[in-house]
C-alpha cells in the first residue's frame, strides 16, 4: 500500500514540474506537431530495418530443408520431395556444383542452399539477385529517409527549445524587474543571478531532453512494441513482465534525484552571490587583504557544491546500472523463449530473427529513455526554481479605477503616516505635513529619523501601513504607477551609473531624448566640464557602476539624467553628502536650475544645502518633531538648532 502511494505522489510531483512549461511551449505547437510527425517516421524507419531481415532469412535459410550425407567421406546430396522442386533448367550449374567447384564446395551445404535459394525467389516471380538487389534498394532509401528526418527532428526541437527558454527567460527577467523593493531587501542578488543563469540551463536541458529523447524514442518503442506483439506477442508479454521489475525502482531512483538536484542548485546558487558579492566588493577585499580567505571560502562552498552534486551523479549511475541489468536478464530469457518456442510450437524461424532484431534495436532507445528520465528529474529541479520566482507576488497593482497624474497643481500631504518593514518595528509614527506645489522642502534629522523611508513612500516603493499620502487630494494609491513615477525625478545618496557610455547614461529617463536635450541637460549640471577630457565626449564607457569617473562626476551625470527628465516632482537624497568640497560646490551651483518650477524633496545632512527651503520637516524617531523654515527653527531651543549648533561648531 505504502509503495503505491509514494509512486502516486512522485508521478503527480513530475507531472506538476513540468506543467509549468506548457503554456511557454503552446505558442509554437505546429512546430511540435512537425517534431512528432518526424519522430513518427524516424521510429517507423528504425522498426522497418529490423523487419527486413524477414526476406533475407526466408531466402537464405527456407523452410524447406535438404539432407546432407556423408558417402565414402564425400558430400552426397538428398533429394528434396517437394511440388515446387526446382526443375533442372532453372539454374546451369557449370561442373557438378555451379558457379565454380572451388568455391561452392568450400560451403556446406552450397549446392543445396543454392538451388532452395533459387527456389524460393522464383515463386516470386524474381531471380535471388534482383531479390536481394531489392532489399538493398529498400534498406538505402529507408536510410536516406531516416538521416533527412534525424536532421529535421534535431533542428526543429531544437528551435523549439530555445525560444521558450528565451521567452521564459525574459517573462522572468521582466517578472523580477516588477517586484517591489521589499523582495530585494530580502533576496540576494547572486541567488537572482543563479535562477537566471543555472537554473535556466538545467531548463533548456530538461526541454533537450523533452523534445529530443523523451519525445522521440517513445515513438520507437511504440512502434517497434507493436512490431513485436504482431510477430510474438508471447514474447512480448515476457519483455514486459521483466520490464516491470526495472520501472519501479527507475521511479524511485528519479525522485530522489531530483530532490538532492534541488539541493544542488541550492548550494550553485550560493556559489554566484559569493562571486557576486566578492566581485562588487573587490576593492574592501583587497584593502584588507583578503584574497586568500575569501578563496578559501570559495573552495569550501565548491566541495560542499561537489558533494551534492555526486549524490546526483550516484543516483544516475545507479539509474543506468538497472538498465544494463535489464539487458543482461532480458535477453537470455528471450533467446530461451525463443529456442523453446521454435522447437515446441513450429514457430517460423525468419519471424524470430526479425523479433530478436527488433527486440535488441529496442534496448538501446530504452536504455535512452531511461537516462533522459533522470536528466528531467535532474533538471526539474531547476525548474522548480524558476517558476517559483514566477509564482511571486509582483508589486501591487494599480486599483480599479486608477487615474493617470497630469502634473502637481496644488499640495502633497502626508496624513497620519505610520510604516514599518517588518510589521513589529516602527519606523515611522503618526508623520502629517504638507509640501505646496514648486515649493522646496528639507527633510533633516539624525540618523535613522526615518528620512529616506519616508520619500520611499512617496514614490510607492513600500506602502504605508497607516494613514495616506495624496497629491492634489487624490490617494497616491489611487494613481497610477507609472503615470506617478513620470511626474518623479529622483538623485540618490549612492549615484548609480549603467556600464554604458555617459550619453545613454544621462538619457536613461528619457530614451527618445534628442542630442541637444542632452547637451543642455549636461550642461546644466556641469557635465560638459569634464566629458571634454575624454577622447570619445558622451560616447566614453563609465564602467561598471561608473568605476572610471569620480564621485563627484557620477553624481553630476544623474542630476543630468534627472533634468532631462524634466518631471514637476523632484526627489534629492543625499545628493552631496559624500562629495568633496569642490564636487559640492559645483553641485550645489546645479541645483537652483534643477529645482526651478519644481516641488522637491531635500534630504541632507549639511545644512549648506537646505537653508533656501521653502520648510524644513526635521523628522527624529520616525516622528515630525518640528517643520518651519530656516530662520524660524534656528530661533527655537529645537532639534534642528542643536544639530545646527553642532555642524557649524
Amino acid at each position: 500500500m505504502s509503495v503505491s502511494k509514494k509512486k502516486k505522489k512522485h508521478r503527480t510531483s513530475l507531472f506538476k514540474g513540468l506543467k509549468p512549461i506548457v503554456p511557454f511551449v503552446l505558442p509554437y505547437w505546429k512546430l511540435v506537431l512537425v517534431v512528432a510527425a518526424v519522430a513518427t517516421l524516424s521510429a517507423l524507419n528504425f522498426t522497418m530495418r529490423g523487419v527486413m531481415a524477414i526476406p533475407i532469412v526466408n531466402l537464405v535459410f527456407p523452410e524447406e530443408t535438404s539432407t546432407t550425407e556423408v558417402i565414402d567421406g564425400e558430400v552426397g546430396v538428398g533429394s528434396v520431395e517437394d511440388e515446387g522442386s526446382v526443375p533442372g533448367d532453372l539454374v546451369e550449374l557449370p561442373g557438378e556444383v555451379g558457379f565454380g567447384e572451388g568455391l561452392i564446395s568450400k560451403i556446406p551445404m552450397g549446392k543445396e542452399l543454392l538451388e532452395l535459394f533459387t527456389e524460393k525467389a522464383k515463386v516470386g516471380g524474381y531471380s535471388p539477385m534482383q531479390v536481394v538487389l531489392l532489399v538493398c534498394v529498400l534498406a538505402a532509401f529507408v536510410t536516406f529517409v531516416g538521416a533527412v528526418s534525424r536532421f529535421v527532428h534535431v533542428s526543429l526541437s531544437h528551435y523549439v527549445r530555445s525560444r521558450v527558454v528565451i521567452d521564459l527567460r525574459t517573462k522572468v527577467y521582466a517578472r523580477i524587474c516588477r517586484f517591489p523593493i521589499s523582495y530585494f531587501d530580502k533576496e540576494r542578488s547572486g541567488e537572482l543571478m543563479s535562477r537566471l543563469t543555472n537554473d535556466l540551463v538545467t531548463t533548456h536541458r530538461a526541454l533537450e531532453y523533452l523534445f529530443g529523447d523523451l519525445f522521440e524514442h517513445p515513438f520507437r518503442i511504440l512502434v517497434g512494441s507493436i512490431a513485436l506483439f504482431a510477430m510474438s506477442w508471447k514474447l512480448t508479454l515476457i519483455s514486459f513482465f521483466v520490464g516491470i521489475f526495472v520501472i519501479l525502482p527507475l521511479v524511485k531512483i528519479g525522485g530522489r534525484i531530483r530532490r538532492t538536484a534541488r539541493k544542488r542548485q541550492e548550494k550553485a546558487a550560493d556559489l554566484t552571490d559569493q562571486m557576486a558579492q566578492t566581485f562588487s566588493g573587490i576593492r574592501v577585499v583587497k584593502a584588507f587583504s583578503m584574497e586568500d580567505t575569501e578563496a578559501n571560502r570559495f573552495r569550501e562552498e565548491n566541495l560542499d557544491y561537489l558533494g551534492r552534486e555526486m549524490k546526483v551523479v550516484r543516483g544516475k549511475a545507479l539509474s543506468r546500472a538497472t538498465m544494463e541489468l535489464y539487458g543482461g536478464i532480458s535477453v537470455p530469457i528471450l533467446l530461451f523463449a525463443a529456442f523453446f518456442l521454435m522447437t515446441n510450437q513450429g514457430g517460423d524461424r525468419a519471424v524470430l530473427v526479425a523479433y530478436l532484431v527488433v527486440a535488441g534495436q529496442l534496448y538501446q532507445p530504452l536504455k535512452v529513455l531511461s537516462r533522459a528520465y533522470t536528466v528531467l528529474q535532474d533538471s526539474i529541479a531547476g525548474m522548480d526554481r524558476v517558476f517559483e520566482v514566477m509564482a511571486e507576488d509582483v508589486a501591487e497593482e494599480d486599483r480599479e479605477g486608477a487615474k493617470d497624474l497630469q502634473g502637481l497643481n496644488n499640495e502633497i500631504v502626508f496624513d497620519d503616516v505610520s510604516f514599518s518593514y517588518d510589521g513589529v518595528t516602527p519606523i515611522l509614527q503618526n508623520v502629517s505635513f504638507k509640501a505646496k506645489a514648486g515649493e522646496m522642502v528639507a527633510i533633516v534629522g539624525p540618523s535613522g529619523a526615518g528620512k529616506t523611508t519616508l520619500l520611499d513612500l512617496l514614490v510607492r516603493f513600500y506602502e504605508p501601513n497607516q494613514g495616506a499620502i495624496h497629491m492634489d487630494g487624490i490617494d497616491i494609491r489611487d494613481i497610477t504607477r507609472s503615470s506617478l513615477m513620470k511626474n518623479i525625478a529622483m538623485v540618490t545618496q549612492d549615484p548609480f551609473l549603467f556600464n554604458a557610455p555617459i550619453g545613454e547614461n544621462i538619457r536613461y529617463g528619457r530614451p527618445d531624448a534628442s542630442k541637444e536635450d542632452v547637451l543642455s541637460a549636461a550642461r546644466a549640471a556641469h557635465v560638459e566640464d569634464f566629458v571634454s577630457a575624454f577622447p570619445e565626449g558622451y560616447d566614453s564607457m563609465v564602467g561598471e557602476r561608473g568605476v572610471m569617473l569620480s564621485g563627484g562626476q557620477k553624481q553630476r551625470i544623474t542630476i543630468s539624467r534627472a533634468l532631462l527628465k524634466n518631471a514637476p516632482i523632484l526627489i534629492l537624497d543625499e545628493a552631496t553628502s559624500n562629495l568633496d568640497s569642490e564636487s559640492e560646490k559645483l553641485i550645489q551651483k546645479a541645483l537652483p536650475e534643477l529645482v526651478k518650477g519644481r516641488t522637491t524633496f531635500v534630504i541632507a545632512h549639511r545644512f549648506s544645502t537646505v537653508r533656501a527651503a521653502d520648510r524644513i520637516v526635521v523628522m527624529n524617531e520616525g516622528t515630525v518633531a518640528e517643520t518651519g523654515s530656516h530662520d524660524e527653527l534656528i530661533s527655537r531651543s529645537g532639534l534642528y538648532r542643536h544639530l545646527h549648533e553642532l555642524q557649524f561648531s
